[in-house]
């Protein structure tokens, strides 16, 4: 059942009336349930939780591998993988993710540093 902050709540499905405080969405035995954080790398399309892809930030006019997910700027996840990393190469995903000409310097760095930190 859904809380709202303050209002009495009719769940019309289990016919039950609450009043509640607090917005939380609650289990059975009343215990927070909390999902993993999941993104979808740019090249394959495939969901996976957050810390098993590799982030890219936009910041300004610089664009950096995130390896602590914790830059500020826009974000967009890639797999650790030759296969995807090829791929954002040669369709250029980051100036689609990023709506801006990206350089080919800047692909080469980002592939070299995933390389680097994969090892």
């Amino acid at each position: 059942m859904s809380k709202i902050n303050n209002f009495s709540v009719i769940d019309y499905k289990n016919n039950m009336f609450a009043d509640c405080m607090t917005t939380q969405k609650y289990s059975e035995n009343k215990s927070l349930m909390r999902q993993p954080t999941e993104r979808t790398c740019m090249c394959c399309r495939l969901k996976m939780t957050k810390h098993k892809l590799i982030r890219i930030t936009k910041y300004g006019a610089s664009i950096e591998l995130d390896i602590k997910h914790s830059k500020i700027g826009r974000g967009c996840y890639v797999c650790p993988t030759k296969k995807c990393t090829d791929l954002m190469i040669s369709k250029k995903t980051l100036n689609r993710v990023y709506k801006c000409d990206v350089e080919s310097c800047v692909y080469d760095k980002i592939v070299s540093q995933i390389i680097a930190n994969l090892d």
